[in-house]
């Protein structure tokens, strides 16, 4: 194409030219991914995001190693942005940070706007008001390992622009030597760099599985030894008592009336405190069949308890609840020790709890119900 001005009429003139390029014998370029054991789709929580980065971080020094090859470098960068490709997913993409040349030398999600710029730092967190970059940097520099970081940011999936999206962030830095033209070599440093947004449905998933997977073995330990403690104090119940016929026994909250049970109580709450302080009864069933047949060598029992849960580790999980239990149990003493029965216990309960990695928090409602079988259990 040219442009001039016309001499006769002193007009700008246009003049286009070309041809039809027969590309059939242009080979297909064909790209080297890598092969990551992690890729973007898989990150959802830091330890398969610091296993795709090191996974980045050794593609990429290895494709810099040798600028003989320049394409090497390019076709690398193609890769690492390519959505279809192993290291770009969603909001999860890699950035690298060229410590020689101080620049931003790749972005995955924003090229325009952050690559080639100067490591500056301009960025701040939408919410702590802190710069980005220091952050960043000092992650990974705090250990050979790299690090973590937390901050708000700027989701690519999300139109609104809006940089208050909670991310967390893990960075590591990669030495590496790059041989020149003219045969010598010079030393590479990179910091690679990649997060997940905890606002991610997968991450969501995880985060929501993790506080399920802590909270709920402290509620059956705590259900467990309510059971553990019905059935023991059962039993030393049982092969203390030497009369044969053992009496009927209510007992309501440590009073010994339910008027008692019902009045005596002004402070605090009074499920909590008649529940914690051990109210049961004892019904032996002798008392409605006249002492005759199977059922008047059996006694019936049940146990309510109520117990308080916590945790203020806020590096795993903080959590605060309770566990309402119900024992209910049918035994008979088969000798002086020995007692065998079966007991099933109903529990329910609720627990406030706080994640650190999200910075969220919910309520877990539960009810469990448990069966136990004591074939014969030794009192002495």
């Amino acid at each position: 194409m040219a442009v001039y001005v016309g001499r006769a009429f002193q007009i700008p003139l246009i003049v286009l030219g070309g041809f039809d390029l027969n590309t059939s014998h242009v080979a297909d370029e064909v790209v080297d991914y890598g092969n990551p054991s992690v890729t973007a789709s898989d990150v959802v929580d830091r330890d398969t995001l610091k296993q795709f980065v090191i996974d980045a971080g050794n593609y990429f020094i290895d494709a810099q190693s040798d600028s003989r090859d320049g394409i090497l470098g390019s076709v690398a960068k193609v890769a690492m942005r390519d959505p279809n490709g192993p290291w770009r997913h969603g909001s999860v993409y890699i950035y690298i940070l060229d410590l020689r040349s101080n620049i931003i030398f790749f972005h995955g999600a924003n090229p325009n706007r952050f690559e080639f710029r100067p490591l500056i730092a301009t960025v701040r967190d939408a919410v702590t008001g802190e710069l980005i970059l220091p952050q960043v940097i000092d992650a990974a520099k705090s250990s050979p390992e790299g690090g973590f970081v937390r901050y708000y940011f700027d989701d690519p999936t999300i139109d609104t622009d809006s940089a208050d999206t909670p991310k967390v962030g893990y960075a590591r830095e990669f030495t590496g030597t790059v041989q020149r033209q003219d045969g010598s070599v010079i030393p590479s440093n990179y910091i690679v760099g990649s997060g997940f947004y905890l606002t991610d449905p997968a991450v969501v998933a995880i985060r929501q599985n993790e506080v399920v997977q802590t909270v709920l073995p402290q509620v059956l330990r705590t259900m467990t030894a309510s059971t553990v403690d019905a059935i023991s104090d059962r039993i030393e119940q049982v092969t203390s008592d030497s009369s044969t016929s053992p009496s009927t026994v209510f007992r309501w909250g440590g009073t010994s009336t339910l008027a008692n049970a019902l009045f005596g109580r002004r402070d605090s709450s009074f499920v909590s405190n008649w529940l914690s302080e051990g109210s049961y009864f004892v019904l032996p069933l002798n008392a409605s069949h006249g002492g005759n047949g199977f059922l008047s060598h059996l006694t019936l029992w049940a146990n309510a308890d109520y117990r308080k849960l916590s945790e203020e580790n806020m590096e795993v999980m903080g959590y605060d609840g309770n566990v309402t239990s119900a024992n209910i149990g049918i035994d008979r003493k088969v000798g002086d020790n020995l007692v065998g029965g079966v007991s099933m216990t109903l529990a329910s309960g609720t627990v406030d709890y706080e994640d650190p990695e999200s910075a969220m928090g919910g309520t877990l409602n539960f009810d469990i119900e448990h069966q136990s079988l004591s074939r014969m259990a030794d009192g002495r």
